[in-house]
Parts: structure tokens; C-alpha cells; sequence
């Protein structure tokens, strides 16, 4: 073991020939410095890496955007990701509603998908006034005035609650 001095913070610490930084978080910090110093080179060699990568890339992103949801979904669902209101799992299919609705103004508020909106919600503790419903009970619930239509057919008489079509 060499006696060595970290170039980041300066501490002396034991190291081998080829250990220079003394924990993780300098080197972290010699990377972070490195990139703002050589930022052209940095950009072009990054571009350069995902052009070559370009399918394992986009796999990687898919990947992560899906772990969010499924985080997201699995908190406002208490386990299993579900619909709150006709029992649907199937993830594709699950969107996060705003309860008092605004959904429309707060997405364009944070400028974008849903996944920048689960993002948002795991930023800010997972606040109150969100839950998981499918799409068609969310799309339903903004056409019916806040109401899912699985809700109010349960409120119509019994003879009108059927899926028949009336013929004039």
C-alpha cells in the first residue's frame, strides 16, 4: 500500500498503483469536472455512443420509464397496480387520474407525458388526490361529468342498464 493524496479534497488516504481518487463520490466529482472542462469532446463522444447504441438505448429508457409507472402505480393501487373502478391490471393500459380533475392543465403545466408527470408525483412524496384507473374509466369519467359510466349504469333502472340498442 502507497500513502497517496486524493486530488479532489486533498485527504491522504492508502491506495494502490492504480487507485488516485480516495472514495467514490471524488471520482463522481473528477467525472462531473472533466465533462464541463471538455464539453464538446464529452457531447460528441456521447453522441457518437448512442448512435452505435441506438436499439439497446431506447430498450434502456423503456425499461426505466416502465419501472416509474409500475412504481407509481403500485403506490396510488396500495400493492398491486389496478383500476379503482372496473379492476383492470393489465399496466398498458393504467393511467394515474386526478381525482378533482385539471389533469389536461397540470400536464401542460410540466410540460409533457406521463412519465414526467410520475416523476413529478414521486418528487413531491406521492401527494394526495391521485389514483389509478384504465384509460377507459378515466376518458369516461372526464366525458360524464366527473362520473365513470361503469358507476352510473349502476344508477339507471334496470331495463335501461342493458347493452341492448333501442330501435325507433
Amino acid at each position: 500500500m502507497i500513502i497517496k493524496k486524493c486530488p479532489i479534497c486533498k485527504i491522504e488516504f492508502k491506495g494502490n498503483k492504480r487507485k488516485v481518487y480516495c472514495s467514490k463520490k471524488c471520482y463522481k466529482q473528477h467525472k462531473s469536472d472533466w465533462a464541463k472542462s471538455h464539453r464538446q469532446y464529452y457531447n460528441n463522444a456521447v453522441k457518437k455512443w448512442r448512435k452505435q447504441n441506438h436499439k439497446k438505448e431506447l430498450m434502456r429508457i423503456r425499461l426505466r420509464e416502465k419501472n416509474i409507472k409500475i412504481k407509481v402505480m403500485t403506490h396510488y393501487s396500495n400493492g398491486q397496480p389496478i383500476c379503482a373502478c372496473c379492476g383492470e391490471s393489465l399496466l398498458g393500459f393504467l393511467t394515474i387520474d386526478h381525482i378533482n380533475g385539471c389533469g389536461s392543465k397540470h400536464r401542460k403545466e410540466l410540460g409533457g407525458n406521463g412519465t414526467k408527470l410520475y416523476r413529478w408525483l414521486i418528487r413531491n412524496n406521492y401527494p394526495k388526490g391521485y389514483q389509478v384507473l384504465c384509460y377507459n374509466c378515466n376518458c369516461g369519467r372526464d366525458k360524464n361529468g366527473g362520473i365513470c359510466p361503469h358507476k352510473s349504469m349502476n344508477n339507471l333502472p334496470q331495463d335501461l342498464n342493458s347493452s341492448q340498442t333501442i330501435n325507433n
